[in-house]
């Protein structure tokens, strides 16, 4: 939900304040002020509250939970009483005859394109990174060709060279063992606004997948200006 208070100003500066009053995904500050009558050729004096227990989130990590997409000259606040979370990195998977992949890493919080002042009273993270893939295990399944001549391998002697035709004749076997490489597990996805890496997966044999990275709470640091630091997850770019 959003609502505005407009005319605080003297034309040609478009002044509102936004109330964000109910779960959102992937707010787009420059698509919001449009619906209101906005226009890029009017400089902006936005100030935007999200309300407790509110949660502004993203459908995917290839996009930020908040943009900020104005103009430099423009002036926005962002007051933060709820969450601004970055969507989960997904899980890595496990195949049969190789390593583990990847954990996703997870998607940013905010991205800043232009001058935003925060004042964060409650929560902003990147999203959490995804678990790496386990990678596949082997296990012993037989040898191959079967002991010639309708013998078998001699009980708890488990080589090529001890096939027994009866209890009294042994005689050597040319074989190969025969393995099956069961897949590990697939690697859990991360938690949306975590802000903390996934973990490796693991293997005995093949090396499980690396965990995903943590998701940015900031992306483009460098137009932002923190007035209350708050509580944030995660890694920070510029």
């Amino acid at each position: 939900m959003l609502s505005r208070a407009v005319g605080l100003g003297i034309s040609p500066v478009f002044n509102a304040r936004l109330t964000i009053a109910s779960n959102v995904n992937n707010y787009n500050l420059s698509t919001a002020l449009q619906s209101l009558g906005w226009t890029t050729t009017k400089r902006a004096r936005i100030e935007v509250t999200i309300n407790s227990g509110v949660t502004v989130g993203s459908t995917s990590t290839g996009s930020p939970a908040f943009l900020v997409n104005l103009k430099d000259i423009d002036y926005v606040t962002i007051i933060n009483n709820g969450n601004i979370f970055g969507a989960a990195g997904g899980g890595g998977v496990s195949a049969w005859t190789s390593n583990g992949t990847p954990g996703g890493a997870g998607g940013t919080a905010l991205q800043a394109l232009s001058n935003v002042r925060i004042v964060n009273n409650g929560i902003i993270g990147g999203g959490g990174g995804g678990n790496g893939g386990d990678g596949a295990s082997i296990r012993f399944l037989r040898y191959s060709p079967s002991c010639p001549k309708g013998g078998t391998y001699q009980a708890g002697y488990h080589t090529c060279g001890r096939c027994l035709q009866n209890v009294w004749t042994a005689y050597p076997a040319t074989c190969t063992p025969v393995y099956d490489y069961p897949p590990g597990n697939n690697g859990a996805a991360g938690v949306a606004g975590s802000g903390v890496a996934g973990s490796a997966g693991a293997s005995p044999y093949f090396a499980g997948g690396a965990g995903g990275a943590a998701g940015n709470y900031y992306l483009g640091s460098s137009k932002i200006t923190v007035i209350t630091a708050g509580t944030v997850r995660g890694n920070i770019s510029a």
